[in-house]
């Protein structure tokens, strides 16, 4: 049951209600159309959980597997408990296996739950698109992918995070070099600093442009003052 939750980030309701004729391992999918609760199986809560599956080859033979060793039961239950031959109740289980497995291996008080957001984290663990991520979680709207389920694993962030900042500081290392060599440029054919108050900065811009195209318009007899009635 629980390589079931983690490998497909099914509800626990929908695990414990499946039936060996929802998996079709000749396509290698998995139909959810229905979950338990308190021991009543009903239909899944919305026409958007209920959906198709793929299901991976691995998993598949971990499902055949078990099937060879599956209690019987007269509707076919994947996950039979082998006293009623029907489905299990959830509390139980968490309560006496997962909780007590969570605390051993320092995890914390974790539940069924817990493996559907840390499924939804592997996705965007590897990169996997939003909208795919929606269908697979078969979530109805978008939002609740991403703003429920939507906490990113930090070293995954870190790493989204870093690529952006390599970006800008290589570009701030490339603009830096280069502006330095202009302004270097310029001192020497000037005999002062590029933004020296001497110089307004619409002086200082037009005669920088011309000292790239190779042209110094800057050189001015001592004294000089330009005409300002034109």
């Amino acid at each position: 049951m629980v390589v079931v939750a983690q490998c497909l980030g099914l509800r626990v309701s929908e695990i414990l209600a499946l039936q060996w004729p929802d998996i079709n391992f000749a396509e290698l999918t998995m139909r959810v159309s229905r979950g338990v609760l308190d021991g009543i199986v009903d239909e899944v809560k919305t026409e958007y959980s209920e959906d198709d599956l793929p299901l991976d080859p691995d998993l598949a033979t971990v499902l055949l597997d078990w099937k060879r060793q599956c209690p019987e039961s007269e509707e076919k239950w994947v996950f039979p408990s082998p006293i009623t031959g029907r489905c299990y109740h959830a509390s139980p289980i968490q309560q006496d296996y997962i909780r007590p497995a969570g605390r051993k291996l320092g995890l914390g008080d974790i539940g069924w739950h817990t493996f559907r957001h840390t499924y939804r984290s592997w996705l965007d663990s590897a990169s996997t698109p939003i909208g795919v991520q929606q269908k697979l979680m078969r979530h109805a709207q978008v939002a609740t992918t991403m703003n429920v389920y939507g906490n990113a694993m930090m070293e995954s962030k870190r790493e989204a995070n870093s690529k952006v900042v390599q970006m800008v500081l290589k570009q701030e290392l490339k603009g830096s070099k280069k502006t330095g060599h202009l302004k270097r440029k310029y001192e020497e054919a000037n005999q002062l600093p590029l933004f020296a108050p001497a110089v307004k900065t619409s002086e200082a811009r037009h005669s920088m442009k011309s000292l790239v195209a190779g042209v110094d318009l800057n050189h001015r007899p001592l004294g000089y003052e330009p005409d300002r009635s034109v």
